[in-house]
């Protein structure tokens, strides 16, 4: 018991630094305007008034409808019918309306059942570095594009790992970063685009925005996997599966030291039952909701 105890303490203290990592981003996305990094705006319906946007809750049954008899068209006959109207849905349960501010990427989460939702702005530095010189939206062109050659050498080495398949490509956009130095001797970190030819740039001085440290976090929390060669991110995807050990440990071994103290044994057993059926309870919704 005095073993369990001290491993429960020093095996904490270690793993204090991943727990918070996980603990603060995880907080950071469930309450995504907590530290935006810029002005968080809301969307109410007055704003959708006469859009047609203001008509969301009734588009993916009509969506559905029109879908299915076009499907009743294509076979001749109706051969379908809509079984369920008020079942439609969008899947995901918003829609993820991206626009572009000042030349970054700002996303509205409009939710189509209360017709509301919000985004961010950016905060934009008084002293942001002005664009590269060098900067192109495409036409920036190697031999050829890196997506072409996915798409025509991609099959072959499926095929020699034994799974044939009909087509392959790019999952999304891969760049290349590198940096070049200018006839005055100023360094600019570069990041290529090889499928649209598209090349940005800033000086390798520039200090990051505010957001940096935010998405830096907001990284840490969702890279995971182990790569094939061994390098900072191995050695982060050894740890991911160390604080998941942890965690599993912890349960265990407070499980045990609850279990030693006779006076608390009745009333840790209702907060347990509790705790499980609640979690049960939470988890059925949660798959009804993902498969309905």
């Amino acid at each position: 018991m005095h073993a369990i105890r001290r491993g429960h303490l020093y095996v904490g203290l270690f793993m204090i630094p991943w727990v918070l990592v996980y603990a603060v981003t995880g907080f950071l996305l469930n309450h995504d305007t907590v530290w935006a990094g810029g002005t968080v705006h809301r969307v109410t319906p007055d704003h959708l008034a006469g859009t047609g946007l203001d008509a969301l809750p009734a588009l993916p049954d009509e969506i559905a409808r029109e879908v299915t008899a076009e499907l009743n068209a294509r076979t001749g006959r109706p051969a379908y019918r809509l079984a369920d109207p008020p079942a439609a849905r969008f899947d995901p349960d918003y829609l993820p309306v991206q626009a572009t501010i000042g030349g970054k990427e700002v996303r509205l989460n409009l939710d189509p059942a209360t017709r509301s939702g919000h985004y961010t702005v950016p905060h934009h530095s008084a002293d942001a570095p002005p664009p590269a010189p060098f900067a192109a939206a495409e036409g920036v062109w190697c031999r050829d594009k890196l997506s072409d050659r996915v798409k025509s050498g991609g099959p072959v080495v499926f095929g020699r790992a034994g799974t044939p398949v009909e087509k392959c490509e790019l999952n999304y956009t891969v760049t290349v970063a590198f940096a070049v130095t200018d006839e005055a001797g100023r360094t600019w970190k570069v990041s290529y685009d090889p499928d649209k030819g598209s090349v940005t740039g800033r000086p390798a001085d520039a200090t990051g925005d505010t957001a940096g440290a935010r998405e830096f976090l907001f990284n840490l929390h969702f890279t995971a996997g182990f790569p094939e060669s061994v390098r900072a991110r191995w050695a982060w995807a050894v740890f991911v599966d160390l604080t998941v050990l942890a965690l599993v440990f912890w349960c265990g071994s407070g499980l045990v030291m609850w279990w030693q103290i006779k006076a608390v044994r009745r009333a840790g057993v209702v907060v347990l039952a509790a705790s499980v059926l609640t979690a049960a309870a939470i988890g059925l919704a949660m798959h009804g909701a993902f498969h309905s």
